[in-house]
């Protein structure tokens, strides 16, 4: 698997002897694109620009002072990725009297990378959970939580973020829990019962006299 960076560019280094070259090939292009000298200290360094979405293949090989180059070795694999996923969030209600909502929503994803590779979060308050991202078609997912509500207002964020740290822009809702306390339900109980009663009295039997 390449290396994965949010930067346009990547340093690479190794060792080798004082003096000698080190030639930088990418992909399997014929000519070095970087050289670089190795140090006293028998290390060397470069930094190598990449191109968003590919993975470059960085192969080197060393020229002595002869001029003798050894054979190309493969140093390994790189890709830019300045592309942040995306991530939308149903429509919840602004009011609900229930403990939890069902938050809903797609997320999508650049085509060179897995769904491995991309983490959807929700955040409530400052508590944060990581939710599974379920029903992928190619780059297109969807995602179903249920996400339990204290009272009162209940910010919800939601973000994606892919293996390089690129952030999605949020999706946020608000909802609003209210909770009737037991003792309106106690005096609504009560109000119930007086009104009960007084249908019981006044709509009751009829006695007659003659």
């Amino acid at each position: 698997k390449p290396y994965v960076t949010r930067e346009p560019s990547v340093s690479i280094s190794g060792e080798g002897d004082p003096g000698d070259t080190v030639n930088i090939y990418l992909d399997d292009e014929t000519t070095p694109t970087e050289t670089a000298k190795v140090a006293s200290a028998r290390t060397w360094s470069a930094k190598i620009s990449l191109t968003g979405g590919h993975v470059t293949k960085i192969s080197v090989s060393e020229t002595d002072v002869a001029g003798n180059e050894s054979a190309k070795q493969v140093w390994g694999y790189a890709m830019a990725d300045a592309t942040a996923p995306a991530v939308t969030l149903a429509a919840l209600p602004e009011t609900t009297d229930k403990s939890s909502v069902i938050l809903s929503g797609t997320v999508t994803k650049d085509s060179w990378e897995d769904w491995s590779d991309i983490t959807l979060t929700v955040q409530l308050g400052t508590g944060q959970v990581t939710v599974p991202i379920t029903s992928v078609s190619g780059n297109d997912g969807s995602y179903s939580y249920s996400l339990s509500l204290a009272e009162g207002a209940n910010t919800i964020v939601v973000q994606a973020i892919d293996e390089a740290g690129n952030p999605s822009d949020v999706a946020h809702a608000t909802v609003e829990r209210t909770v009737t306390s037991w003792g309106i339900y106690a005096v609504i109980l009560v109000i119930i019962a007086l009104i009960l009663a007084a249908v019981a009295i006044f709509a009751g039997p009829k006695i007659w006299k003659r």
